[in-house]
């Protein structure tokens, strides 16, 4: 082997197959105890209305570890219209951001799970949990109930962002940002319900880009 291709292997290819190796699998955080979620899994849907008209569905199992959101919607920011097909997927701590009608998408390690991973003092890695949004300059601004569960609420300023959370679960979103103003609120939970592998399955065809 050349020195220069050694140096490429020990640089770039080594540490990569490394970072592999040691990233743990949906299956290994559950069997350690890690939960992003208190329910083991479910499908939730939910109506988008606003800037964003259409609906988005949740799929979950492995406490969290698996998980995909897909949304279909008319995106309206600036009157005009456009149709939007995406998908959103997290293994372990690995997240997919697709755009369905362009066939291309990013992979990229969730940087906020990872570091709680990293760092964890407790088993419950909630991304949407009160202490993590507190951290993030969130203000608690009370309870309401969305379809019968108990939900806190916490506003983050900086985002224009409402959020009504579950058990570590999103059920109702408000949006002002950027130029949208739209809202996200679930009309269905289904608990214990078993996702198709294949709503965790990268479609073919994709372009990915890698971070």
């Amino acid at each position: 082997m050349k020195l220069s291709q050694l140096l490429l292997y020990v640089l770039v290819f080594l540490p990569a197959c490394l970072a592999a190796q040691a990233a743990p699998s949906p299956d290994d955080l559950v069997a350690k105890g890690f939960k992003r979620y208190s329910l083991e899994s479910a499908v939730i849907e939910y109506n988008l209305s606003g800037s964003r008209a259409g609906r988005e569905t949740l799929y979950f199992d492995h406490f969290g570890w698996r998980e995909s959101l897909f949304s279909g919607f008319v995106c309206i920011p600036f009157g005009w219209q456009e149709e939007q097909s995406r998908q959103k997927t997290l293994l372990a701590l690995i997240e997919f951001n697709l755009d369905l009608n362009e066939k291309k998408g990013t992979q990229m390690p969730n940087t906020q799970l990872l570091s709680q991973y990293q760092h964890a003092t407790q088993k419950e890695l909630y991304l949407a949990d009160s202490l993590t949004l507190r951290s993030m300059g969130a203000d608690f601004l009370g309870r309401e109930k969305i379809l019968g569960k108990k939900c806190l609420i916490f506003e983050l300023k900086f985002l224009g962002t409402t959020l009504w959370i579950w058990d570590g679960i999103i059920l109702k979103k408000k949006v002002h940002f950027a130029g949208e103003s739209y809202l996200s609120e679930a009309i269905s939970i289904r608990p214990g319900a078993k996702p198709d592998e294949a709503k965790f399955t990268i479609p073919e065809g994709i372009e990915m880009r890698y971070h």
